[in-house]
């Protein structure tokens, strides 16, 4: 077998965008890949239909896709000269694409850049997002006058709103999401909702021509809870099925002509809380399945790019994947309340559709990298081998289950071993998840397996905070690096206890919440012999007004105030403890991370220079808070060369 090294990210595949057509005759996918010379990762469209599976255009860094019909799709591509002249100013081109003919068709052009949602007769249901001074670009009159004005604006922002940025989509400031038709035989785009109202999630009943969406008028501080609402396109009318912000609305679907919500009133676990399912019409909402259980994949890797649909409705019934422990679920619901769990998965289901009556679902299973899986009366078979290849003839190693048993609870983990019968002890490296509300799982995760192939034992495990156990488990609210850090430390001393690892070997690193909780075993600590802390948090206080989320995210779950209660987020902030840190630290950063912005790293990073503290801090440059899963691809590979020559440089 060969070793696994770091380069090979740029060889993997990863598959997303998986959807069908409406008769369920065909689906269709992408598949994901490094390009080296662009830096970039370039899209190739695929198509599985009866029983086949084939390759069909190569797409370049364009990921939207939507059927058209039973046989097109549209697809964002650039043809002649004039296509590439109306991108350069702002205009998106797309195409229609016949799969049976494998050629580009009739050419849409779109004022902005639109999410669509679907098709609905003979217009796209769509959104946008778009502030008052760029309203002048939906029309070809004002459009070259409105873009010579915010080209003179572009170098400073007026802020009066937050949030006023987004992590990895920049500055938002006075943007709001509108939703819109797209008349196919006019070609003309038509707002239905206003600049001062923003839409969030969005449903479509085809049959009757209905619309249901939720979100809330604008306000100068965004309010976590949403209205629902319904549009007719017969009586171009709208109509308000809940007007009171009761409810955090994770999801709207359709089923049986009925809108259904996935929400929370967050009055006992806060803006984490898990969803309940209830039916919404014109007199609000009625509860229909209580479920508090996690909605959706929050398994993490390192290996997951485009993302697809988690829910499917089949044969008037909602099928949506879910994460319980460590790995994803599927379930089924409908109107009359029953919800039961229908498949376990041992790993992570990231999209499914259901295919001629079979569901099909993308998924990485048995430690394998993505691919496209049908159902069958034995479980599940393969039916692509994007990366079976590499599965094969790779040195992947398998984890090793290790729990933790308190008298309230238990701490699931794994390890991963390179050399189980070795009589020398090991060096080790304790990897910590983001989140916190995420999950480990048995799943491949290439950065933990580039180690255990370098030699170490990789240890990774899902400490109070985490999904996949219920809301109450999740809920460390004002109680970071208390109870989680305990289970994380409980955790290490059992693997200590079990394996051949050198006690005076340890390294430990994370990235977002485990960039915090880094942060925070170094000022408590020092059993680690070095530490690579990622996209990280160090002082709540500070956190509170620069990140995108932090002006809910920090008093929820620090349970405080940054002034009213100073005490509470300073003793939960791991920069109180910096004087105590003796273990070198390196900080891995970008600058357009809004989510823990770099001046966490920043904060931090002064005063153990200050103090002669060993440390380094490398700033990746244009790059978000996704830079280990998302990033450009030599930055990614950059990164990973960087935490594993700190780890080496104190061996």
């Amino acid at each position: 077998m060969k070793p696994i090294t770091i380069h090979d990210l740029k060889t993997f595949n990863h598959l997303g965008k998986l959807s069908v057509n409406e008769a369920q005759t065909r689906a269709i996918f992408l598949a994901s890949k490094a390009n080296a010379k662009a830096n970039a990762y370039h899209h190739t469209l695929y198509e599985y239909s009866n029983g086949h599976l084939k390759k069909h255009a190569d797409l370049k860094k364009a990921s939207a896709t939507v059927w058209l019909d039973e046989t097109t799709v549209l697809i964002p591509h650039e043809k002649t000269k004039a296509d590439a002249a109306k991108t350069k100013q702002g205009y998106t081109v797309m195409y229609a694409y016949d799969l049976d003919r494998q050629t580009f068709q009739a050419s849409y052009i779109f004022p902005v850049a639109p999410t669509i949602y679907g098709r609905m007769g003979d217009q796209l249901v769509l959104s946008y997002k778009l502030s008052d001074a760029e309203s002048g670009l939906l029309d070809v009159k004002t459009r070259k006058k409105t873009r010579t004005q915010l080209k003179k604006e572009a170098h400073y922002e007026a802020i009066e709103e937050m949030p006023y940025y987004f992590n990895g989509a920049g500055f938002t400031t006075n943007k709001r999401t509108v939703l819109a038709l797209y008349d196919l035989s006019t070609k003309t785009l038509n707002p239905i909702t206003s600049l001062d109202f923003s839409v969030e999630n969005v449903a479509l009943d085809p049959d009757k021509g209905i619309i249901y969406y939720s979100g809330k008028p604008h306000q100068a501080l965004r309010a976590m809870k949403s209205n629902v609402y319904q549009y007719t396109l017969k009586t171009k009318s709208h109509q308000a099925l809940d007007e009171s912000l009761s409810y955090s609305i994770k999801a709207l679907y359709v089923l049986n002509h009925t809108c259904v919500a996935a929400a929370s009133d967050m009055k006992t676990y806060g803006m984490s809380e898990n969803p309940d399912f209830f039916t919404v019409d014109a007199k609000g909402f009625h509860p229909l399945v209580t479920f508090k259980g996690s909605l959706s994949n929050t398994i993490g890797t390192d290996v997951r790019f485009l993302g697809s649909d988690k829910s499917f409705v089949f044969e008037g019934d909602l099928y949506l994947v879910t994460t319980e422990d460590d790995h994803s679920c599927l379930y089924r619901l409908n109107l009359d309340g029953d919800f039961e769990r229908v498949e376990t998965f041992n790993g992570s289901v990231d999209g499914l559709v259901f295919l001629d009556g079979t569901l099909f679902v993308i998924a990485m299973l048995g430690m394998r990298l993505q691919e496209l899986w049908r159902k069958n009366s034995g479980g599940f078979v393969r039916v692509s081998s994007f990366n079976e290849r590499y599965y094969n003839t790779h040195n992947v190693i398998e984890p090793e289950e290790v729990v933790v048993a308190y008298e309230s609870h238990t701490v699931k983990g794994w390890v991963l071993n390179p050399a189980p019968d070795s009589k020398k002890k090991l060096p080790a490296i304790l990897d910590i998840h983001g989140g916190p509300k995420t999950v480990y799982g048995p799943v491949y995760y290439h950065e933990m397996q580039v180690w255990a192939n370098e030699g170490y034992v990789v240890m990774y495990a899902n400490p109070r905070g985490s999904d996949g156990k219920g809301n109450a488990f999740a809920d460390i609210r004002g109680k970071y690096g208390t109870i989680d850090y305990e289970d994380l430390m409980a955790f290490v001393d059992e693997v200590l206890k079990t394996h051949n690892i050198d006690p005076d070997q340890v390294y430990v690193t994370g990235g977002s919440y485990g960039g915090f909780m880094t942060n925070w075993m170094v000022g408590h600590t020092d059993r680690f012999k070095a530490a690579v802390t990622q996209r990280s948090i160090s002082n709540w206080i500070s956190f509170y007004g620069t990140s995108d989320i932090g002006y809910f995210f920090a008093a929820d779950q620090t349970d405080g105030h940054p002034l009213k209660d100073f005490d509470k987020l300073w003793e939960q902030s791991p920069l109180k403890y910096a004087l105590n840190i003796q273990t070198p630290l390196l900080f891995i950063h970008a600058d357009k991370d809004y989510r823990c912005p770099i001046e966490q790293a920043q904060q931090l990073h002064a005063v153990l220079m200050n103090e002669g503290v060993d440390t380094k801090l490398v700033w990746f440059k244009d790059e978000t808070h996704e830079l280990s899963r998302s990033g450009k691809p030599e930055a990614r590979i950059r990164r990973l060369e960087e935490i594993s020559a700190w780890f080496r440089r104190y061996a």
